[in-house]
């Protein structure tokens, strides 16, 4: 019987031990008085604020330049399946359509939704050309969820808010930094105009997991697990349109 009871009480250890998020983070850390810019600076000398100092060169923005006349792609049809309000959709297609020609890559447009919890996967990838969405973990703020429930509350533009900014943004090109191969983005707004100012980045963090469907807080930055963020990067980067919003 006691041989017994010890078989049951491995066997429910591995089971919690598989089922346990392993992450060894839960949100971003930096010693203190460390800003949103100097959390993610570049580790080397790939960054700069134009494509022909970028880690990828200028063949970043080169995507359909020249190349369209007309608007080359249309939104797909919204479905609730998206996991994304039909509103914020809306507003996302609009936009596009009265903007396209001033985004260089205009297959991919990403949505996220702050409004949902972070278990949620609320970062959508929308591939224009083939009309399909995919879906991420992304974090939100710190400072935008400051008694850790998982939704975030609190917005702001502001450097050393650690919050996450809503609005219009252009995806750049990559660099390396402190989390890796990172993106750069650009705000469009006066909601999110001093992203590049604050390194708010789309970048890789331990405390997000696609496969368990968590996400710990960052700086402001929509960051993506690691096991999906470069293939999300290749995607995006170069001109592409994001927007950051909240349904709450």
């Amino acid at each position: 019987m006691n041989k017994i009871k010890l078989l049951a009480v491995i066997a429910l250890t591995l089971t919690l031990t598989n089922c346990a998020d392993t992450s060894t983070e839960l949100d971003e850390t930096a010693p203190d008085g460390t800003t949103e810019a100097e959390l993610n600076a570049p580790v080397d000398e790939t960054d700069g604020l134009t494509p022909e100092t970028s880690a990828d060169g200028p063949e970043a923005y080169s995507q359909d330049v020249g190349i369209f006349e007309t608007q080359p792609y249309r939104f797909p049809t919204y479905s609730s399946s998206f996991g994304i309000t039909k509103t914020i959709y809306e507003r996302a297609k609009r936009y596009y359509d009265q903007n396209w020609s001033s985004f260089t890559n205009r297959r991919y447009v990403v949505l996220i939704d702050m409004g949902l919890h972070s278990s949620k996967k609320r970062f959508l990838l929308i591939d224009l050309q083939a009309g399909t969405v995919t879906k991420y973990n992304t974090s939100h703020g710190v400072g935008s969820d400051s008694n850790n429930d998982g939704l975030a509350t609190s917005f702001s533009n502001v450097e050393g808010s650690k919050k996450t900014s809503l609005g219009f943004y252009k995806t750049l090109y990559t660099y390396n930094g402190s989390n890796g191969r990172s993106l750069r983005l650009d705000g469009l707004e006066s909601s999110n105009d001093n992203a590049l100012e604050r390194a708010i980045v789309v970048h890789g963090a331990n405390y997000i997991s696609n496969r368990n469907s968590t996400a710990g807080r960052s700086w402001g930055c929509p960051a993506l697990d690691h096991a999906v963020v470069q293939t999300v990067i290749d995607k995006i980067k170069g001109g592409a349109m994001m927007l950051i919003a909240t349904s709450r």
